[in-house]
């Protein structure tokens, strides 16, 4: 695929991304406006967020596709996918203590992250209570990371679908909108309703991450 075309495709998914998050701030602050709840959902979303942002599409990404690249290009096919999973087994391990550090500790990330709460038990309270449903969710966002590593593709031509992977945040920007335009009796809210949505939201990625591995096992389904 020509560096442009793909340069287009992917620059013209994270303007739209960016688009659709100022729109979606728009719309939860007409919706909800600046109320305790409102409050409470922002600043639970702010820990995991920056995790994910760490793990799953920042600092990591730029640190291991590069040596993962290496790995292709002068290790063995073995070597490679051993190193892929001891990759995957110390994060994963990372990823379930810090999970399980933010379910059991909310109440005092909360408190020590936003210590205007402080007077306001009920607030303090609904924001641990939204941060400990959150925290399990993003390590769902670490085996998408997994699956989008094309060791097949890496040293070679750029995977045509690579760029499908682009589109993830804008699923991830726009999906609370639906939402936040719902009454509450229109829909049944709870963990269920927020794991489907992460999962659809991650979709494009997983799309964007198959490799010719995965196409056998795909046929036999």
């Amino acid at each position: 695929m020509n560096l442009l075309s793909l340069l287009g495709k992917v620059g013209s998914m994270t303007m739209l991304s960016r688009i659709l998050g100022f729109v979606r701030d728009m719309i939860i602050a007409r919706v909800f406006g600046a109320g305790d709840a409102t409050d409470a959902f922002f600043t639970a979303f702010k820990l995991p967020n920056l995790l994910r942002r760490i793990f799953a599409e920042g600092a990591f990404a730029q640190a291991f596709v590069p040596i993962l690249a290496e790995y292709k290009q002068t290790k063995s096919p073995e070597a490679t996918r051993e190193f892929v999973r001891h990759i995957a087994g110390m994060l994963t391990f990372v990823l379930t203590i810090v999970t399980a550090i933010g379910v059991l500790a909310a109440p005092w990330i909360i408190h020590a992250t936003a210590t205007g709460f402080a007077n306001k038990p009920d607030k303090l309270a609904l924001s641990a209570d939204l941060l400990r449903i959150m925290f399990p969710l993003y390590p769902v966002d670490f085996a998408v990371v997994i699956c989008r590593l094309d060791t097949q593709h890496l040293p070679q031509v750029p995977n045509p679908r690579l760029h499908a992977g682009a589109a993830e945040p804008v699923v991830h920007r726009f999906r609370p909108v639906p939402r936040a335009l719902l009454r509450p009796a229109d829909y049944r809210a709870g963990v269920g309703g927020v794991c489907r949505r992460r999962v659809a939201a991650r979709i494009p990625t997983a799309l964007a991450g198959q490799t010719r591995v995965s196409q056998p096992a795909q046929a036999g389904l």
